[in-house]
């Protein structure tokens, strides 16, 4: 069939075959980086999760108490260019719980109490050792899943540029469009 001065086997002009080659290798090859991170997010969610049901847990069914503060240990790390803070606080409770009597609540921030002054914590039921304020999880149970989320559209990228690559390198390459003029000619 003839159009437009090409011979229309595939369609119009087609691509150089090694070019496309070079692509869908290069897809398969950047696949690897949302693949690895993906499974990277994947695995810090299952290390978050176990903590996140703990501090879930401690603040629906702790024991409440009042607790007098030992001392407060404020422990500064950087994020970017804002120092950031967690805060060990030793604390002697009121009324012991599972025969605990000092806990230390670990605060995800800067604890501006001082030795002496009272305050409220939520003691894990079955680990009288482990305790949290009301209201401030350790771990929240969005964080967790966030990892998730973004593990998840990272591996389902990688499979998309994955299958993209594959497909690629298995499709017949396609047929050469000659222009109807260059046929039957011979070059030397």
């Amino acid at each position: 069939m003839f159009q437009g001065g090409y011979v229309q086997g595939s369609g119009g002009p087609v691509r150089s075959p090694a070019r496309m080659q070079v692509w869908r290798r290069l897809a398969l090859w950047m696949a690897l980086g949302p693949a690895l991170a993906g499974v990277i997010f994947i695995f810090v969610y299952f290390g978050l999760r176990p903590s996140a049901g703990l501090s879930s847990y401690v603040q629906a069914h702790g024991v409440q108490r009042t607790a007098v503060i030992q001392s407060v240990d404020n422990v500064p790390y950087t994020h970017g260019s804002n120092p950031l803070y967690t805060a060990d606080i030793l604390v002697r409770l009121t009324a012991p719980v599972g025969g605990q009597s000092q806990v230390v609540i670990h605060y995800p921030g800067y604890e501006s109490d001082r030795p002496g002054d009272t305050l409220t914590v939520l003691v894990d039921p079955e680990d009288p050792g482990y305790a949290e304020l009301p209201g401030l999880p350790n771990n929240g149970s969005t964080t967790p899943l966030v990892f998730l989320i973004i593990g998840s559209v990272l591996l389902v990228l990688a499979i998309a540029l994955g299958v993209f690559g594959i497909q690629g390198l298995r499709r017949p390459r396609p047929t050469t469009v000659i222009p109807t003029w260059q046929r039957g000619r011979t070059w030397n």
